[in-house]
């Protein structure tokens, strides 16, 4: 059964938000969730996203644990994106973060460094550092991006992270990938 926390579902498609703020409209069907947005939004492991799109799967093959490199060496690199990223996230069982897949002609692919089985170490988050009340309007008083390192934390506030950032604003991603 698909898990979705700020969702609710009704016979008919409605409005709904997801965490990060984008209103879409949802249809519901027991195989897949189709969003009409951009950026990646919230999926768990049994679901994917890809470019707006929220696609329900059978349980993950891949190993359960991503850590099987610690004897290897490990190439980090980082990437700025642009949104929509074009990329698959997926949380195997023991909470590491990972490409699971890219998507054809995305900008993931287009930048060339990003390859499936990649693991995120961290990712940027954009937050506003303050709000103020101004003749009665709510006004942000600053706005900042800062750094997330994604171990430790859930798998709904990375994507919430990445999903903070506005349409002009990219997406930086520290990964990780074992030499072979």
């Amino acid at each position: 059964m698909l898990q979705m926390a700020n969702v609710v579902k009704h016979k008919t498609p409605r409005a709904v938000t997801l965490r990060g703020g984008c209103a879409c409209k949802v249809a519901f069907s027991r195989k897949a969730l189709d969003l009409n947005c951009y950026g990646v939004r919230k999926f768990q492991s049994k679901t994917s996203c890809r470019d707006g799109r929220i696609v329900v799967r059978a349980e993950s093959t891949a190993k359960d644990d991503r850590d099987q490199n610690a004897g290897n060496k490990l190439n980090r690199y980082k990437v700025t994106l642009s949104k929509p990223l074009g990329v698959v996230l997926e949380e195997d069982r023991s909470g590491s973060i990972y490409v699971a897949e890219l998507i054809p002609d995305g900008n993931a692919i287009k930048s060339g460094l990003i390859r499936e089985g990649d693991r995120l170490i961290s990712t940027s988050g954009y937050v506003y550092t303050t709000e103020a009340e101004y003749q009665g309007n709510q006004v942000r008083g600053g706005e900042r991006l800062v750094t997330l390192n994604v171990k430790g934390e859930s798998f709904n506030t990375v994507m919430a992270a990445i999903g903070s950032h506005p349409g002009h604003v990219k997406v930086q991603l520290e990964l990780e990938r074992g030499l072979e």
